[in-house]
């Protein structure tokens, strides 16, 4: 993956348009370590996937779509796979997760679940990150964070100006969680509106777990399915890793 077009949503491509499912990956090597530990079987173009009885979240829901998103985690989000079980905690009606809460969801999650106006890395334990038998079960992530609830990147035409330096933090944290074992991470490249992220986890689980189709096809479903003017708000969410991620 060329550092020079990495923050950028090339996946949006014409070139790319009629491809089912597209991701990213820092090397092969590191690629053929993630099918391998999917137990990825070639011939038939599959692997162990995501276990639906271990899904975990953690959840931290702004405004203005609070009330929107916790009625969706308790009323249909349990519904679009039938057997599927989820565990996790609205922080805003709940509380914080404790470092003990971190390790209880994260071990116990085939995937696991970030909704967030904060990055993930601000917010996790740095500890837990060198016991990386914690992620042992884990995947594949979903990390929806770094929101903006008023002004996003774009309307203020930053993202597309000379000046504009792209944010690393996406990659870096893509990069931690591959080496701890994640076989696909789904996460955003920039600040969009809380309303745009949402959607885009509707949707991604919808596919993913409604529709019973790979996890980077789902996203990839999700933006053909775009109108031209919203395209550019919600293009930034990307896969790294495999993402022929299916929950069984």
């Amino acid at each position: 993956m060329d550092h020079r077009i990495e923050s950028l949503p090339f996946e949006s491509l014409k070139v790319f348009s009629k491809i089912p499912s597209l991701a990213r990956d820092f090397n092969l090597h590191l690629h053929m370590q993630r099918l391998k530990a999917l137990g990825h079987q070639a011939l038939i173009h599959n692997n162990n996937g995501v276990q639906k009885e271990n899904l975990k979240y953690i959840f931290d829901a702004p405004q203005p779509v609070e009330d929107k998103f916790v009625s969706y985690v308790q009323n249909d989000l349990p519904k679009l796979l039938a057997g599927s079980k989820w565990d996790g905690l609205l922080t805003r009606q709940q509380h914080a997760p404790s470092d003990g809460e971190w390790q209880r969801l994260i071990s116990g999650a085939s995937l696991f679940a970030y909704f967030s106006m904060t990055s993930l890395v601000h917010k996790f334990p740095p500890a837990l990150v060198s016991d990386l038998s914690i992620f042992s079960k884990c995947r594949a992530m979903i990390l929806l964070d770094r929101m903006n609830a008023n002004k996003t990147l774009i309307d203020r035409n930053i993202l597309t100006s000379k000046h504009y330096k792209p944010d690393e933090q996406p990659t870096q944290q893509a990069a931690l969680f591959s080496l701890c074992g994640v076989a696909s991470v789904v996460t955003s490249h920039w600040a969009t509106r809380p309303e745009a992220a949402f959607e885009t986890m509707q949707t991604l689980f919808r596919g993913a777990l409604g529709e019973g189709v790979y996890l980077g096809a789902a996203l990839r479903k999700y933006r053909s399915q775009e109108e031209a003017d919203k395209i550019i708000y919600r293009a930034n969410v990307v896969t790294y890793g495999v993402p022929i991620v299916r929950v069984v």
